[in-house]
């Protein structure tokens, strides 16, 4: 004999018993049934959550993309901004250097024998003396640059890869953890809220009764399939006459 217990992983309370012992049962046959309110309930709830945390990704994903798309825009317009400010500074030290060249070139070509020779190489030698503070500050100007190029672009480049680290971070991140094994297992528990036979043959026995909380995995029905059964049993030989077979 081939006996099968059936039981039913949500947690509710029985609605119907639709058989009792010695009824014959063929497979697919409802055996009972188990209030799925509250299972129906909770399962609109985590799909509710689920959906939520799936917008929130989406968002996330967005938001993430953007953050780096706009960094690395930033990243570019400030590099531009600082090289041309680079550019700018070694602009005005060319001018200041070609300054100083043609003042000193005009000194070196004054004649000594002039009148004024003493009174133009004084001029002339203010003029080249602040021709060198003006190539002085241009070269200043050209290292704070140079300088500020360098901190832009490491400043930059960070919020770049800051932002690429926040995409790779989501792309770990999945709703279907806790929430979706929970919903899984809800809607396991509403398909068992319908019990059937899961094969043919007669309840041996009905261990619940209407207003029952099932308890989960516990036996509700038993049934046992007795188209193979034997029975050895032993006659008294006076009355081995009276048996006939189909008895």
């Amino acid at each position: 004999i081939s006996e099968t217990n059936i039981n039913s992983s949500a947690a509710a309370e029985i609605t119907a018993v639709n058989v009792a012992v010695g009824d014959y049962v063929n497979e697919g046959d409802v055996i009972c049934t188990l209030d799925s309110t509250e299972i129906s309930r909770q399962i609109e709830q985590v799909e509710k959550a689920i959906s939520n945390e799936n917008n929130l990704a989406s968002m996330t994903s967005k938001q993430n993309q953007t953050a780096l798309e706009n960094a690395q825009a930033d990243l570019d317009s400030n590099l531009s901004n600082a090289q041309s400010a680079i550019d700018r500074a070694n602009g005005t030290y060319n001018e200041a250097s070609t300054q100083l060249k043609n003042d000193q070139a005009a000194l070196d070509a004054l004649d000594p024998n002039a009148i004024d020779y003493e009174t133009t190489k004084a001029a002339y030698d203010e003029k080249i003396a602040a021709d060198k503070q003006a190539l002085s500050a241009a070269q200043a100007a050209i290292d704070e640059a140079k300088s500020a190029y360098d901190q832009t672009k490491t400043a930059g480049e960070r919020a770049v890869a800051d932002a690429k680290n926040s995409i790779e971070m989501a792309s770990y991140q999945t709703t279907e953890s806790n929430s979706q094994a929970t919903l899984d297992d809800l809607n396991k528990q509403l398909e068992d809220c319908t019990v059937k036979a899961p094969g043919s043959g007669v309840v041996t026995a009905v261990n619940v009764k209407v207003g029952d909380t099932n308890t989960p995995g516990a036996a509700l029905v038993t049934i046992e399939d007795t188209s193979s059964l034997k029975i050895t049993v032993s006659v008294d030989e006076s009355k081995i006459n009276l048996l006939q077979e189909g008895m």
